[in-house]
């Protein structure tokens, strides 16, 4: 990653993209019929450099989820936190990885969730290193 760092062309690295934005409301027009989806990708088109270059997605179930959570201290007792709630998970996910409608990401690269940290770590340095050549 210091590599594809140090090279001459700038490289922007964001958490959170314009499809996640995208997944959510993709996920929250299935659930609940807001109508949100499409009128965000239509606005997309006139802000094409929102438009991602490349996004990572980590493909990882509710129920990791909910261990990753409970490891962290939450409780069944919390309010239910809608991000990890099963279905909104799997319309989210559905935006990623079916064929439906692509993201707005020019790439998408869907990482299952079953590698180990190490080679996610590994996958994202050589992703990386190899956009920015």
């Amino acid at each position: 990653m210091r590599r594809a760092l140090a090279s001459a062309k700038p490289v922007v690295l964001l958490d959170r993209s314009v499809d996640t934005l995208l997944a959510h409301a993709h996920a929250l027009d299935a659930l609940f019929g807001y109508d949100v989806h499409h009128r965000l990708r239509d606005r997309l088109q006139e802000l094409p450099f929102l438009r991602p270059h490349h996004t990572l997605y980590l493909d990882v179930p509710a129920e990791e989820l909910a261990l990753r959570r409970k490891a962290a201290g939450h409780t069944a007792a919390d309010s239910g936190y809608f991000l990890h709630e099963p279905t909104f998970l799997a319309h989210a996910r559905d935006y990623f990885v079916s064929a439906a409608q692509p993201p707005v990401s020019r790439e998408v690269t869907v990482i299952p969730a079953d590698t180990g940290p190490d080679a996610v770590a590994h996958a994202v340095e050589a992703l990386v290193t190899y956009w920015t050549r």
